[in-house]
């Protein structure tokens, strides 16, 4: 089973004390340099069985821990800059012409973005399953949260889950969305995710993506109709997204990588 990445209280007591025992890079060091680290990494990444004991944790800058991430992936590295950023500025890492121009392969739904600066959660569910809420009643003040809905919502002018599902709404609120979230390698924020993530191929791509803990929301389909039902905004589509929440539960795969909530957020 894979170990959980550290976070919190856990985290900083980790750093610290790495910290005091280490505080310059190891990879800058080996090459004559000296530069304190910036992150923290697995020698033996927590994918490939790692674990989070002190003997698997070392300090990296930046650059070498992007560098080493990519070789552990098994990334192709050519073509890149030592911080494994493309050298092309039209790759859609960079947001250039190609960002989201390539629909037919799976990517501009799913895209691979840099690594962000920040702290990452991946809230998932089906309509009606509370993930707005439980990112409210979890996100800190000055976290950003990234939901399609809310995006259509300010795209359009119109109220939240009345946007309409045209192709071209939604196209134009995914390029915004993948803006948003190549934007989290530019500045230290941490960012909660919101999407429905029925399938765990899905959630295991945007966690590997974006670093990130996902938490999955398998509320009840009973309360999950309660909860559309009463809720004004999804007036004259209650129907349509209870069937929509059906088919999530239908489609769901599980997952031991995911933090499970099955009760009320």
């Amino acid at each position: 089973m894979l170990q959980t990445r550290l976070r919190g209280r856990a985290l900083t007591k980790a750093r610290k004390l790495i910290r005091q025992e280490q505080p310059l890079c190891l990879h800058c060091k080996a090459e004559g340099k000296l530069r304190a680290w910036d992150e923290l990494d697995h020698i033996k990444p927590l994918e490939h069985g790692g674990g989070n004991d002190r003997r698997n944790l070392q300090g990296l800058c930046r650059a070498h821990h992007l560098a080493k991430t990519a070789k552990d992936r098994g990334y192709s590295t050519q073509g890149c800059r030592v911080d494994g950023t493309p050298l092309d500025s039209s790759h859609h890492w960079h947001g250039g012409v190609h960002a989201d121009a390539v629909i037919r392969d799976g990517s501009f739904f799913r895209p691979w973005v840099p690594p962000p600066l920040g702290e990452v959660v991946v809230v998932c569910g089906a309509p009606g399953s509370g993930k707005s809420t439980y990112v409210s009643n979890h996100k800190g003040k000055d976290d950003l949260v990234i939901d399609l809905d809310v995006i259509a919502s300010k795209l359009t002018g119109r109220p939240i889950h009345q946007t309409g599902d045209s192709k071209q709404i939604q196209e134009a609120a995914i390029t915004e969305r993948n803006k948003l979230l190549r934007s989290l390698s530019k500045r230290k924020i941490n960012a909660w995710f919101v999407l429905g993530g029925p399938s765990s191929v899905e959630r295991e791509h945007w966690r590997r993506v974006l670093h990130a803990k996902v938490v999955v929301l398998e509320v009840d389909i009973k309360e999950i109709e309660r909860r559309i039902r009463q809720d004004a905004t999804r007036a004259g589509r209650m129907d349509e997204m209870i069937g929509w929440a059906k088919s999530w539960r239908s489609r769901y795969t599980p997952s031991s990588s995911d933090t499970v909530v099955d009760r009320a957020p």
